[in-house]
């Protein structure tokens, strides 16, 4: 009975301290899959590829923003710095979601996962 409460206060506390560190690059970077578009991050750029068949659009990234919970990048297009916010990330960090822009880059809602 004690082994089996010290390995459940064990993977609870792992757990905790999973989802309590700040994310980092290691969490953004790389490609991720939509349903309308994959992005493939790097420390000074992202790529956006449509599904929709046009051709991949790189864009200077000029900081990445971390927290627990999310990760905002201010990216350059044309000229003008916009930001894009991503957060509900999934405990394997496997799975996450673009916050809607309400200003700058409007956009809606959506979801990504590792490709």
């Amino acid at each position: 009975m004690r082994r089996g409460l010290l390995a459940l206060i064990v993977v609870i506390a792992v757990a905790s301290s999973a989802q309590a560190r700040a994310l980092s690059h290691t969490d953004i970077l790389g490609r991720w899959c939509g349903d309308t578009a994959d992005y493939d991050f790097s420390p000074q750029s992202l790529t956006v590829t449509l599904h929709s068949g046009n051709a991949p659009r790189p864009l200077r990234v000029e900081r990445y923003e971390f927290s627990e919970t999310w990760v905002v990048i201010w990216w350059e297009r044309d000229g003008k710095l916009l930001n894009t916010a991503f957060a509900e990330f999934s405990a394997d960090r496997r799975t996450m979601v673009q916050l809607a822009n309400t200003s700058g880059d409007y956009g809606p809602r959506r979801l990504f996962r590792r490709c």
